[in-house]
């Protein structure tokens, strides 16, 4: 099974860090929502936050948005999250 991720070794300095806003959207696809619920708490297009996932997921050398929860917390990006 395939679990989204790109090979190669990953170290916590390996990444480019995500701007703010894209942690921002990376805590709420955490926590289940939507990219258009991200974009309405955001007060930005759904556009724009297609954009920054773009951008943090070649950051995190992933394709999915579960290995991109992942990989935040396993890099210390984001906690756990919590409901």
């Amino acid at each position: 099974m395939h679990d989204g991720r790109r090979r190669g070794p990953r170290r916590r300095g390996d990444v480019d860090r995500p701007t703010r806003r894209e942690r921002q959207i990376l805590v709420a696809l955490s926590r289940g929502s939507s990219y258009e619920d991200v974009a309405e708490s955001l007060g930005v297009t759904i556009n724009t936050v297609r954009t920054h996932v773009r951008s943090l997921y070649a950051k995190l050398g992933v394709r999915t948005k579960t290995a991109a929860v992942i990989a935040g917390i396993e890099l210390g990006l984001i906690a756990w999250p919590r409901r």
